[in-house]
């Protein structure tokens, strides 16, 4: 979703992977993992 994506204050962001969480039968959901590079622009 936020893949390269740039953002200001921030700079461009790179996916990692990602996690599966459960937490109860009825909650679950993911951990997205990015790495984010402060950009000149910024």
């Amino acid at each position: 979703m936020f893949n390269n994506a740039k953002m200001t204050g921030i700079g461009e962001l790179k996916f990692l992977g990602a996690n599966q969480m459960i937490l109860t039968d009825e909650y679950a959901g993911l951990c997205l993992m990015y790495t984010a590079t402060h950009g000149g622009e910024d």
